[in-house]
């Protein structure tokens, strides 16, 4: 009876501690903590989509960040690389403004804006200079201060300075692990792309924007007019590229 009467008064005492804390204000600061999670959601909708978040996508999005599921960089990624922003065909100028705003939640500098223009100007992926950005101290700090995980962006392959580019095209990408021999004979291994000869012939020398040089030497029944398919090592590394719009560069042999 004695046991029975200890326990009840443990649980007493439980639900009167809990009930303190929460009046407190935990409720509230966890509040908080998703207002600002929600502010950087919000601002990456409003400055690169250029409209206001819907809510399904505001609450998903608030959720992933808070816990931590869904790092700030690739957040950032989702949306600067999704089929809605890139259908906005930004120049570079636009592009790096876009960035300085949402990631950075600031006008850009002078320095830092033409620094990121000449890359690009000179060929460096858009992967490139997104990672460029949420790799930084200030997108960091910036998360930190939101209470949301930072993580990084692989910046992909830099363009070799030996490197001269011909012509641009954008295209949708997508992955593809083979592992066997290509429609040219070559082994399907990471640098192949698989393209319409009709729009790349076969042989052709490429830059990929955050994948690096290629060389087009394979086919697909699925891949035509403005669509290429990327060879990668793995599985893993398909899904984790998934598909997206980016810019083709034929190389100069």
């Amino acid at each position: 009876m004695n046991k029975k009467n200890k326990i009840s008064k443990l649980i007493i005492v439980f639900v009167l501690v809990s009930a303190f804390v929460l009046s407190i204000g935990i409720t509230p600061l966890f509040a908080a903590t998703n207002e600002k999670v929600q502010e950087f959601v919000t601002r990456f909708y409003t400055q690169a989509l250029e409209r206001q978040p819907d809510a399904t996508g505001l609450n998903s999005w608030t959720s992933q960040l808070a816990s931590s599921t869904v790092t700030g960089a690739q957040f950032s990624s989702n949306i600067i690389f999704s089929p809605e922003f890139s259908a906005k065909n930004k120049n570079n100028e636009e592009f790096v403004t876009i960035l300085f705003r949402s990631c950075y939640n600031r006008e850009p500098d002078a320095a830092g804006f033409d620094s990121w223009i000449n890359l690009l100007n000179a060929g460096q992926s858009r992967q490139f200079v997104l990672a460029g950005f949420t790799n930084s101290v200030e997108f960091k700090n910036i998360c930190t201060a939101a209470g949301i995980k930072a993580g990084q962006l692989d910046p992909g392959a830099q363009l070799p300075p030996s490197v001269i580019l011909t012509s641009e095209m954008k295209m949708v990408a997508t992955a593809y692990f083979s592992g066997g021999k290509t429609a040219t004979g070559l082994r399907a291994t990471k640098g192949i792309a698989a393209v319409d000869p009709n729009v790349i012939p076969l042989g052709t020398k490429l830059y990929i924007e955050g994948y690096g040089e290629a060389l087009a030497a394979d086919i697909g029944s699925s891949i035509k007019g403005n669509r290429i398919d990327l060879c990668f090592d793995s599985l893993q590394e398909c899904k984790t590229f998934g598909q997206r719009t980016i810019n083709v560069y034929l190389v100069e042999n």
